[in-house]
């Protein structure tokens, strides 16, 4: 889990009049944690954002035949509190 965004590094939600969204990503073998957040307008962004790049990341980490991988994501507002997850199971074998 990701911790809490200092406040020298976490973005000025009242200078915004969008909400900020913090993607958090976990691949099964390395984890990242975003500090500087994203501004969007409504929540069907953010699950559009999170699912989109999720698939961009697995896409772009090709699989060997025969390979499996888990890769998620974790959506947290601007209180760090997990809003939204979506996890992407890819399996491929030659047959």
């Amino acid at each position: 889990m990701c911790p809490a965004a200092d406040e020298g590094e976490e973005r000025a939600t009242s200078e915004s009049a969008l909400p900020v969204y913090y993607f958090d990503f976990d691949d099964g073998g390395q984890a990242s944690c975003d500090k500087l957040g994203t501004e969007f307008a409504n929540l069907e962004a953010v699950a559009d954002e999170a699912v989109a790049v999720l698939a961009d990341i697995v896409r772009d980490n090709r699989l060997p035949s025969g390979s499996h991988r888990v890769a998620a994501v974790s959506v947290r507002n601007s209180e760090s509190r997990i809003i939204f997850k979506a996890t992407l199971t890819l399996r491929s074998e030659w047959l």
